[in-house]
């Protein structure tokens, strides 16, 4: 069976809300778990995916990824937004805020896929991918870490949930380029 990652757009939203609950069961956030169809909608809808800079509001602006499979059966998806300026390499960073692949797709290489599409796409405007992983994760940090991710500080909730911060960048970043555009050339 093939995956295919693509783009969300405004109908995908009540897909989207369906994934993101199982990403709230998996990390034992269900009380947290409050989603708006509309704004859901709303915030896919006025995603400019042409310019990277559009967004009314903050200066940010979200994507959205859903992987399928050759049935159209979503099994995973990516939500991010570009973020902060690193004035040391020029770039802008993108902040992968969420990253989820069904339990059923799991250790088949999606995840990896994502973040090759992902650094694919960005790489006009980006020179890092950031993210935070629960500290428990210990398979999602072992993966990040073999994709190239270091660990560059933690963040700790009032509840007690930690959340370590990483970054993929440098050599890492464009081997993530490069290992899509073989992929690419081979399909």
């Amino acid at each position: 069976m093939t995956i295919t990652i693509r783009l969300a757009s405004s109908d995908d939203a009540q897909t989207l809300i369906l994934l993101m609950e199982e990403l709230a069961q998996f990390e034992k956030m269900e009380d947290d778990f409050h989603p708006s169809l509309r704004r859901t909608q709303m915030f896919l809808a006025n995603a400019d995916y042409t310019n990277p800079y559009h967004d009314a509001s903050d200066g940010r602006r979200m994507l959205a990824w859903i992987a399928e499979e050759d049935d159209g059966r979503a099994v995973g998806f990516a939500v991010g937004f570009y973020g902060g300026l690193s004035s040391f390499s020029s770039t802008w960073e993108f902040c992968l805020h969420d990253l989820f692949v069904h339990p059923g797709a799991r250790r088949k290489g999606l995840a990896k896929l994502f973040f090759k599409h992902i650094a694919d796409k960005v790489i006009p405007y980006v020179g890092v991918i950031s993210f935070e992983v629960l500290d428990w994760n210990i398979n999602a940090i072992k993966l990040y870490e073999g994709l190239g991710a270091h660990y560059c500080g933690e963040r700790i909730e009032p509840d007690g949930t930690t959340w370590k911060q990483m970054q993929i960048k440098g050599d890492a970043f464009m081997a993530l380029v490069r290992a899509r555009e073989a992929s690419m050339k081979r399909s």
